[in-house]
């Protein structure tokens, strides 16, 4: 009973690696992108002026 328990948990410890492994590379990617799209925003931001009146 022990030994499956060892072999159950070295497969799903196995899998998760291999799940993880398969996707480090397109988060990475995604990552990336919103990275660049995040500073093009803030560059943007910068330019803009802001004004509020709470007066009518």
């Amino acid at each position: 009973m022990t030994i499956d328990w060892v072999v159950l948990t070295a497969f799903v410890a196995f899998m998760a690696s291999v799940v993880a492994i398969y996707i480090s590379g397109p988060v990475r990617d995604i990552d990336t992108k919103n990275g660049a799209a995040m500073l093009t925003v803030a560059d943007q931001v910068d330019t803009m002026e802001i004004t509020v009146s709470f007066s009518d």
